[in-house]
Order: C-alpha cells, then sequence, then structure tokens
C-alpha cells in the first residue's frame, strides 16, 4: 500500500524506469540526460537523497515515512569510481 522507493544518487539498480531517476551511469558515460525516457509519473515515485547523508535520510522519513515503501542502497557504487 506504499507506493515511495527511496534510492541515493548514483547508485544504479537495473534498467527499471523508476530506478533509474540519477543513477549516474547515463550522465557518467554517455552524457544523456538521468532519467531520459522516463514518465514523470514513474519517476514521482522514486526519491532520490545523496548517497551516505543519515540526515536527509531521517527527515525524508519525517515527513514521508508513511508512503515508503522501501529504501535501496547500492554497497558499493560502482558509478562513483569503487
Amino acid at each position: 500500500g506504499r507506493d515511495l522507493i527511496v534510492k541515493f544518487a548514483g547508485c544504479y539498480h537495473g534498467h527499471s524506469d523508476a530506478l533509474l531517476a540519477a543513477a549516474g551511469s547515463g550522465v557518467a558515460t554517455g552524457g544523456l540526460p538521468g532519467s531520459a525516457g522516463v514518465p514523470t509519473a514513474v519517476s514521482a515515485q522514486t526519491i532520490v537523497l545523496p548517497y551516505h547523508d543519515e540526515v536527509a535520510l531521517e527527515e525524508c522519513f519525517a515527513t514521508r515515512g508513511q508512503e515508503i515503501a522501501a529504501v535501496i542502497c547500492e554497497g558499493a557504487p560502482a558509478n562513483m569510481g569503487v
């Protein structure tokens, strides 16, 4: 019953429209927009926060926690040079 996914900028989670928001790979390697071709209604269900920003995550849950279905994180973000 919750529609929002929280992810972190620069993290990549596969070619799923909602998860391509600020994924980094297109911008980093091909000069492409972060969410080209992804419908606004789909990307609106993805909240993108700065990577490793605990305060931003806490604030997100304080304001939208009842709408959040999941938080996903790439343990070693490949698009950040790891």
